[in-house]
């Protein structure tokens, strides 16, 4: 492979690059402008501007830049500037590699053959530890979750989510108002903001903590339809900024149209994943998010791009789901209820393991025990609320020269 180490780190960061559908629809319009099989070489493969590139894959163009640097990082494609144009191309090598390494002609043979199963021609290794949720390609999960919330945005309610209202995981007559105030926002909060931005789908109140001052800007991880980005526009003023990123197209557009009629110009959203964020490094005050790190199979890396983005001593101000106990397999290992807010859940040792290996400091985990009552709402006569409850996660970027 081109300028490509043959290594197991550098397939991982081949598997991790191509992990995200947005990437692998770029990787692919370019592969096939030199497919396997034709003749054509390196000097010859055809470019692409790059300015170009995602028109027709419904791709948020603000997020191609960014999609092309984690392509090229795993080595996966080329580029270079030309005039006012930034041209891009996959080697045919590449395209090789990358296929023998996909059918497994690359496998490296260092497991004896007892501690493995042949299943229809391809070597699995045999651990019955690892749970089927493990099993599951971290695409298919993120498909399903962008599904059920793409479904709520279009529905114009919690039909499914980190909330009593309408959830997908049992009936329930709260409504979205009432709903985000068990969660800790006040009355004046919900009414503040734009019809329709709330849709009860938070698990707890991350403005409680976030400390918010004028001209800080705020980064909202899962911003949804708006309603923690507006409420952080009103507390960082005309002189702050709000960035929301969400990974669900029609949140998107939803927030984008509360912003654009209620004349919110200190705020923006942008379609992306928490795993890989559309945001310059140390370019935020302080990241927050409501219930929606629990949804990423990968939230090591979501702490490490907060880490990246957050400027130094920069702020978390997080709510979000935690597991009290072990969960049973058959709630870890149901796809519905992680998209539910459920399955997903980390223990707080593991979270404070993540966010140390990412960076931060001042840890705080705080448990909210009241939050069961509503839990209990999310998937009724599951038993849920034995094994998880809402908390206040907080932590700092260390300044250089500070400790904390």
């Amino acid at each position: 492979m081109s300028n490509y180490r043959y290594d197991i780190a550098g397939y991982a960061e081949i598997f991790r690059a191509l992990s995200n559908p947005n990437r692998l629809r770029i990787f692919l319009r370019l592969v096939s402008c030199c497919p396997p099989g034709t003749k054509c070489s390196a000097d010859i493969a055809l470019r692409q501007r790059v300015s170009e590139l995602g028109k027709g894959l419904e791709i948020d163009p603000s997020t191609v830049s960014h999609h092309m640097r984690e392509l090229r990082q795993a080595g996966l494609i080329r580029m270079e500037r030309r005039g006012k144009n930034i041209l891009c191309w996959v080697d045919p090598e590449t395209v090789i590699a990358t296929a023998n390494l996909l059918t497994g002609c690359s496998m490296p043979a260092s497991l004896k053959q007892d501690e493995c199963l042949s299943v229809g021609g391809n070597i699995i290794k045999n651990d019955e530890r690892i749970s089927k949720m493990k099993d599951l390609q971290d695409s298919e999960i993120r498909e399903s979750v962008r599904q059920k919330y793409g479904q709520i945005a279009k529905e114009g309610n919690a039909g499914c989510g980190c909330a009593p209202s309408g959830s997908c995981c049992g009936p329930s007559n709260v409504s979205e108002a009432n709903s985000s105030l068990k969660m800790g926002y006040s009355a004046e909060d919900v009414q503040s903001v734009p019809t329709g931005s709330e849709l009860g789908l938070g698990c707890g109140n991350p403005h409680a903590i976030a400390g918010l001052r004028p001209g800080e800007t705020v980064l909202d991880l899962g911003s949804g339809a708006g309603f923690d980005s507006f409420l952080a526009a009103g507390q960082v003023g005309k002189t702050g900024r709000v960035i929301g990123v969400d990974m669900t197209p029609e949140m998107v557009a939803k927030a984008r149209e509360h912003a654009g009629t209620n004349e919110y110009s200190n705020v923006e959203f942008r379609l992306g994943e928490i795993e890989n964020l559309p945001i310059a490094d140390s370019s935020v005050d302080v990241v927050m998010s409501n219930c929606v790190i629990n949804l990423s199979p990968d939230k090591q890396r979501v702490f490490r791009e907060a880490f990246r983005v957050l400027k130094p001593g920069g702020r978390l101000a997080i709510s979000d789901v935690i597991a009290t106990a072990p969960l049973p397999e058959a709630i870890r290992n149901d796809l519905a209820l992680y998209s539910c807010c459920i399955g997903g859940a980390a223990t707080i040792t593991e979270l404070e393991t993540m966010l140390g290996e990412s960076g931060f400091q001042s840890i705080k985990i705080q448990p909210k025990d009241e939050s069961r009552e509503f839990i209990r709402e999310w998937a009724p006569g599951r038993n849920v609320e034995a094994y998880i409850a809402s908390a206040i996660i907080e932590a700092v970027k260390p300044a250089p020269g500070k400790s904390h």
